[in-house]
Formats: structure tokens, C-alpha cells, sequence
């Protein structure tokens, strides 16, 4: 950090200790209005299918009576909808409830900061000052501590601001080579299907075998992790077209060309559609017909006849055709790969995570053409990340994956702080997260226990 950066936070220390009780009476109504809005913005979507179960879930009347102007907060009452919202029950990831969950979060931490003396916020602020002048790691701690006390009581913004913009940073790290994940992708091709198409009033049926390989690389891209499957096949096809009587027996070769863009985003995998290209050589090896005799052998020349002045035309249309029947397959072959990748990062992942606030505020993805990178940080509503910027990575891997403590206390906060934690609710989490409560070790039976956590820094 910068000596200037050092001195304009020190000067916005040193401004916040004059406004205890100013930035109090703000905080404090600041986060009354997110709360009321919070829950009008809630009342208006529990107005669908399953409110009523939700509301009585919620203990709905409770919240209602503290959204009105004219009643005191009531601390005990909001902590039980605060409960409620925290239990990680399956729906609460949804925006409205995490929207609650949050601005609840704040305005219960602002009502408890009403009973704090001036002595306790002055002493949070020297300490931020103190850490900022010598930030080693010990006082980096104290200084996160006191900042997420602050963030609590809606106090000092301008402070915690300066904070975020010069001491947070990402606090975890994926990066995938390019090798990984061709090899994750990547797969030969060997099909055979049947054809059926008109073309130029001819009714053609046979069966095609395409033999071929697919291969993923990563495309370069600031914003997104964009990753190219492309394929390379050929497409060997024996045929009879039908035109009234006559039958046209045809082998064909058709290089075939496609290219996918996977996307990546927080919000899940995505695909553009496929571009592709192909090319048909094909050659009439003979023609029948379905009569006999003199009006067999009629029907074959006439055949004979007009097929090579129509052959160009009908291959071009059978190209154009191919293109078609190509790209909608490669598209429906993506669309379920799609599905379940989503489908799972959303139950094991981010659903669970969004319902107990310890999922990442923000994750930001790219490619390089060597590797797919994610960055995120993970701070909870009033933490701070990594007080550096990550460092290079010293040793190229095709895997690599790199956390601060920040991530890990962060997440404890989030998860663990003030909670009582039993085997219970360890089954109830492993079976949301994994699908299924795992059994003791052979021989071990499940003795009750539990673990109360402390209120603040449950993990150290």
C-alpha cells in the first residue's frame, strides 16, 4: 500500500472520530429503510405459490409488526426471524430471502451497536489506524476485526470504504490449463446412423458412419472463460434415393467441421451456437427401379439419363441439408452436458453456500490460451479479503488452486459464529450438499456431542 493510500485512510480515521452519534443515528436508519424494503420486496413474491407456507415458516406476523414506523425494535423478535432465515433450510438461497437475510443482518447489528460507547468506537478506529501505519500480519488481523465491528454498526463508511478499495483483495484462486481441460473433453468420435432427406423430389434413405475426433482449447477472453470444442469428422454414406419408379444407389464423403463456444460465468455454463461447415463429394454407383422388365430397363435409362445433368444441384442441396441436420445435432448433443453441469454446480454448490451468506460476493472469470482462470473473493457482508494483491503463481500446474485465511475465516463467520453445531445438523448439511449422510467408521457408534461457537472469530 501506497504512502498515500496509508495517509488517506489514516485522514478518514481521523474524520470518523468525529461522528459517533451522526453516523450512528444514519447507520441506524440506513438499515431500517434496507430492512423494510427488504421485506415488502419478500411480501411481494411470497404472494405466488407456497407464500402461505413460507410466512408461517417465517413467523410472518413477527417481521410485520416490526416493519411498522411507529414500534420499537424488538431485538429478541427479529433474532428469531434472523434464526429462521440462517437455518439453510432449501428455497432461502432465492434473492428475496438472501436480500432479507442480509439487510436483517445489518440492521440487528445497528440496533446492538446503539448500546456501544464512544470509547469502544474510537478504540476500533486507532486500531485500523495503527494497522494501516504498520501492516504486518498480526495487526492486519486486529485491523479486520475492528473493521467488520464497524461494518456491524453501520459506522465509519467512508472508512470501510478506503478499507475495500485498498486492503481487500481476492482471496481465492482457480486456474485449469489448457491441457486439462483437452484432456477433460476431448474424445474420438465413431457413429453410424441412419439418413433420410428429399432432395429434388427424390426420397433418399441409407446410412451414414462418421468417424472423427473432438478436441476442447481455451479462446482468450478478458470477461469470461470461453472454451472451443472442435470437431473434425468424416462421413462415409451408402444411399438409394427413390423418384417414382427410379432407385439411384450413391456413396458419398462428407468432411464435416464444427465449432462450439462453451462459456463460463458465475451464473453457471452456457453455449453459443455451433458454427460449422461441410463438404460432399459423392458419385452414383448404379440405378434399379421398382418395375420389371421393359419398363424396368425403360425407367433405368431414363434415369441414367437425367441423374449426372442433376447431380451438382442435388449435392449442393445435400450440403446445405448435411450443414443443417450437423449443427442442430451438435447443438442438442451440448444441451444436455449443459443441463446437468448446471444442474449440479447449482444443488452442491452454490445453493447450499447462498443459503448460509458463505458463497463469494464476486467471482470473475477468463481464459488465456493457456489457462481458464477464476478469481473471487470471498468477504461476507463485513469482512475484508486478502490485504494483497495474489502473487504470481511461481509454478505452472494444470491445476492450481490458491486461498487466504481470509477465505477460510470468512466463511467460518458466516457459517459458525454464535452457532451450536451437533451431529444433526452435520447430517442435515451433508445430505443437502452431498446427497447422503455419510456412516461412522466400522466399529464406532454415533455419541451425542456439540460445539458452540463463539460470537465473533469462531475459528482461529
Amino acid at each position: 500500500m501506497t504512502s498515500e493510500s496509508k495517509a488517506e485512510i489514516v485522514a478518514a480515521v481521523d474524520e470518523a472520530k468525529k461522528q459517533f452519534a451522526a453516523t450512528g443515528a444514519q447507520g441506524l436508519r440506513a438499515s431500517r429503510d434496507e430492512f423494510v424494503a427488504a421485506v415488502a420486496q419478500l411480501d411481494r413474491y411470497l404472494q405466488g405459490p407456497n407464500g402461505s407456507g413460507w410466512r408461517t415458516f417465517l413467523g410472518w406476523p413477527q417481521l410485520e409488526r416490526q416493519v411498522d414506523l411507529a414500534a420499537e425494535p424488538n431485538p429478541a423478535a427479529l433474532a428469531a426471524v434472523h434464526a429462521r432465515l440462517h437455518s439453510a433450510y432449501p428455497g432461502l438461497e432465492l434473492k428475496p430471502f438472501v436480500d432479507l437475510r442480509r439487510a436483517l443482518d445489518a440492521y440487528l447489528g445497528c440496533i446492538e451497536w446503539m448500546n456501544v460507547n464512544e470509547a469502544t468506537y474510537r478504540e476500533h478506529l486507532e486500531t485500523i489506524a495503527a494497522a494501516v501505519q504498520n501492516p504486518a500480519p498480526p495487526q492486519l488481523r486486529k485491523l479486520a476485526d475492528s473493521a467488520a465491528e464497524l461494518q456491524r454498526g453501520g459506522r465509519a463508511p467512508k472508512v470501510l470504504s478506503l478499507l475495500r478499495k485498498r486492503l481487500s483483495f481476492s482471496n481465492i484462486t482457480f486456474h485449469a490449463s489448457d491441457r486439462f481441460v483437452w484432456t477433460g473433453v476431448s474424445r474420438p468420435i465413431d457413429e453410424t446412423a441412419p439418413l433420410n432427406d428429399f432432395i429434388l423430389g427424390t426420397r433418399i434413405r441409407g446410412t451414414g458412419r462418421t468417424i472423427g475426433y473432438a478436441e476442447a482449447h481455451l479462446v482468450p477472453d478478458p470477461n469470461r472463460a470461453l472454451i472451443a470444442t472442435n470437431i473434425r469428422a468424416m462421413n462415409h454414406a451408402q444411399t438409394v434415393g427413390q423418384n417414382g419408379p427410379a432407385l439411384i444407389y450413391s456413396v458419398g464423403d462428407s468432411e464435416l467441421a464444427a465449432r462450439k463456444l462453451l462459456v463460463a460465468t458465475p451464473d453457471g455454463l452456457s453455449a453459443l451456437p455451433a458454427e460449422v461447415e461441410v463438404h460432399t463429394n459423392s458419385r452414383i454407383t448404379g440405378f434399379g427401379s421398382t418395375k420389371q422388365g421393359v419398363v424396368d430397363r425403360l425407367v433405368k435409362k431414363i434415369a441414367a439419363k437425367r441423374a449426372p445433368a442433376e447431380a451438382a444441384r442435388g449435392t449442393r442441396l445435400a450440403e446445405d441439408h448435411a450443414r443443417r441436420i450437423f449443427r442442430t445435432k451438435v447443438d442438442e448433443q451440448a444441451e444436455p452436458m449443459l443441463a446437468r453441469a448446471n444442474e449440479r454446480f447449482l444443488r452442491k454448490i452454490r445453493n447450499p453456500l447462498m443459503r448460509v451468506d458463505a458463497y463469494p460476493q464476486s467471482m470473475h472469470f477468463s481464459t488465456t490460451t493457456d489457462y481458464l482462470n477464476v478469481v473471487g473473493l470471498q468477504t461476507g457482508d463485513a469482512e475484508l479479503g486478502a490485504p494483497t494483491p495474489v502473487p504470481d503463481a511461481q509454478r505452472p500446474a494444470d491445476v492450481l488452486v490458491r486461498m487466504h485465511e481470509s477465505l477460510v475465516n470468512n466463511t467460518a463467520e458466516n457459517l459458525l459464529s454464535g452457532r451450536l453445531l451437533d451431529q444433526p445438523a452435520i447430517d442435515r448439511f451433508s445430505l443437502e450438499l452431498f446427497g447422503a449422510v455419510p456412516e461412522p467408521p466400522e466399529g464406532e457408534s454415533r455419541e451425542p456431542w456439540s460445539i458452540a461457537f463463539a460470537p465473533v472469530r469462531p475459528l482461529t
